[in-house]
């Protein structure tokens, strides 16, 4: 029984990453195997032969199950995400040519999380994480040979350290921060994944003109997509107008004004 100073919702989460859409189907039918997969761990655990613990979707994305204490005990429920997350890591650590399932996981969990890590066909990665644990991540291009198509694997879209530039939006704080930017130059959105400790920074930055530092990952047209591992965001610092130039570069309009200059760089005096 949960005590007073304890809640009674216990959460297991699973955030599929894509630089593309996401197909509904996709999501659903990742909803519908991840609760098969908590009711065939739950089955094991409790002794029962029908799972009756009622999970319910918490949220949109990531795709986070909450269960009430209402068919198990809290600590039966609190063992049951942590199994769960258990046999992510087992596939995302696997070296040889064997998953070394944890013990509770009979042919049915197995067959279901390995379907959920098939999705990775479609996707970048996926994270799993139970609660008060350290999320689990595969990323498609490190899953099992056996599990996602060699064509998958070699797909390793490019990813650089560098910076986005644009108008920052939307911040969600359930689950993990998500934001996204405007960039600046072709008006297409970057989304972006915040740590916790930059959160206070950005809420003060919301629809402003910012600069973003981390690892981006690009189209193959040279347009970013995302931005992950994001070690700074600062707003844009303006430039110096160019009358704060003047005397710099004696002579440079060659006797035109500003306006007349700028526009003859520009091409528009013609």
């Amino acid at each position: 029984m949960a005590t007073s100073d304890q809640p009674d919702d216990v959460t297991f989460s699973i955030t599929l990453n894509s630089d593309e859409n996401i197909n509904p189907k996709l999501v659903a039918d990742t909803i519908r195997d991840t609760e098969a997969l908590l009711s065939d761990l739950e089955t094991s655990i409790t002794g029962t032969s029908e799972a009756r613990v009622q999970w319910s979707w918490a949220d949109d994305r990531p795709i986070e199950l909450t269960a009430h204490v209402n068919g198990a005990s809290r600590e039966q429920l609190r063992r049951i995400v942590h199994e769960a997350e258990r046999g992510f890591a087992a596939i995302s650590e696997v070296k040889g040519p064997a998953i070394q399932w944890p013990e509770i996981f009979g042919r049915r969990a197995k067959s279901r999380a390995k379907r959920i890590v098939r999705r990775l066909e479609n996707l970048g990665s996926i994270t799993v994480a139970a609660e008060g644990e350290e999320p689990v991540t595969i990323e498609a291009a490190e899953a099992p040979m056996r599990l996602v198509s060699a064509t998958v694997r070699a797909v390793d879209r490019q990813r650089l350290r560098s910076s986005v530039e644009g108008v920052l939006d939307v911040v969600s704080v359930r689950g993990r921060l998500k934001a996204s930017i405007t960039e600046h130059n072709t008006r297409k959105i970057v989304r972006c994944t915040l740590t916790d400790d930059l959160f206070e920074t950005v809420k003060d930055m919301l629809k402003k003109r910012v600069v973003a530092e981390g690892m981006v990952s690009y189209r193959d047209d040279g347009t970013p997509v995302s931005i992950t591992d994001i070690t700074l965001i600062r707003p844009r610092l303006h430039g110096r107008d160019l009358d704060a130039f003047i005397g710099a570069a004696p002579n440079l309009t060659g006797g035109l004004d500003t306006v007349d200059f700028l526009e003859r760089l520009r091409g528009e005096d013609e």
